[in-house]
């Protein structure tokens, strides 16, 4: 009798450490896996960060250095996921239709680089150019095969971008980690172009063209157009933060008016005055690039702000299938 419970006891403890070795081992691989794709992350932002020093990359020389960039975290990220054995947050049956969509445009794309297509697809362009030689040329679909080349590497490196930022962003304290990214990214970028501007001292040394040649603001932008695009994505992330962390601390305060007014002045004092503060250099920066259709749309885009905020003060806010 004895013996048997001696032989139990000890069952039950080996059973014990067995389950606190498991654990220990889940709590390392989990503690692991946050380290690779923290690290995948920073360097994403980082690129990102990269991505307008450079006339807003509107150079060869910057989208070869984003063509490698970008896909190589993919690469890097999909190689971390096969050594972890884990499967990707999200799957690729949650974009099916995208990705049917995207891998038949690639094709297409590819196709036109073809010369050995159907006769009556050639464009005529390279048969003229044959005549006026006369001598025959390999024709094909596209007029400029290495154009077309460098459009398919262009969407292959957003498309890669996409891919790390959905997978990456599946976590909500990620994809709050990068909206506050590229909302610093914008903010120092529009900071930049306000002091080049007003001081009318140039560029970067490696940037030609002076900022304020043209009366408007382009930071380190090839234009004015081109730099309030960014300038108002950047706003429009910005927007959403300031938002969300004021619905968040006014939320279960209905009915008290003085109260919530209160909190607002609290929160601006507070946790709202870095985000205010960044809002209103990206939005000076915008208004100064005097681009018409990028101011016009970035306040259509801060109305829908405010009218999701006010349709969604009464209710619990829906939370989003995937960040």
């Amino acid at each position: 009798m004895d013996t048997e419970l001696a032989r139990s006891g000890y069952a039950r403890l080996a059973g014990s450490d067995t389950d606190l070795a498991s654990a220990a081992g889940a709590s390392t691989s989990v503690r692991r896996d946050d380290i690779t794709e923290q690290a995948i992350l920073w360097l994403f932002v980082i690129g990102l960060a990269w991505v307008p020093l450079y006339y807003g990359s509107n150079d060869l020389i910057a989208w070869g250095i984003n063509a490698v960039l970008f896909p190589g975290l993919a690469a890097v990220y999909e190689t971390s996921l096969l050594i972890r054995r884990k499967s990707h947050p999200i799957g690729i049956r949650h974009l099916a239709l995208p990705a049917a969509l995207f891998t038949a445009v690639v094709l297409w794309i590819w196709l036109q680089t073809f010369n050995w297509v159907w006769p009556s697809l050639i464009h005529p362009i390279w048969r003229m150019a044959g005549d006026a030689l006369m001598r025959p040329i390999e024709g094909s679909i596209s007029v400029n095969r290495d154009l077309t080349v460098l459009a398919l590497v262009r969407l292959i490196t957003a498309a890669s971008t996409f891919w790390v930022a959905v997978q990456l962003c599946r976590n909500g304290a990620r994809a709050r980690f990068l909206l506050q990214s590229i909302a610093v990214i914008v903010c120092v970028y529009a900071a930049y172009g306000l002091v080049v501007f007003a001081a009318e001292t140039g560029r970067l040394p490696w940037l030609e063209t002076p900022s304020g040649s043209s009366g408007s603001l382009s930071s380190t932008f090839i234009n004015h157009n081109s730099f309030a695009t960014y300038a108002g994505l950047g706003l429009v992330a910005l927007a959403g933060l300031i938002f969300q962390l004021y619905r968040h601390e006014v939320n279960g305060m209905a009915g008290w008016r003085r109260l919530q007014l209160a909190s607002l002045i609290e929160i601006t004092g507070k946790n709202g005055a870095a985000p205010l503060a960044g809002g209103f250099v990206i939005l000076a920066a915008l208004l100064l690039t005097g681009s018409r259709g990028g101011v016009i749309t970035r306040a259509g885009s801060g109305g829908g702000h405010a009218a999701r905020l006010r349709r969604r003060r009464g209710g619990r806010p829906r939370r989003p299938r995937h960040l």
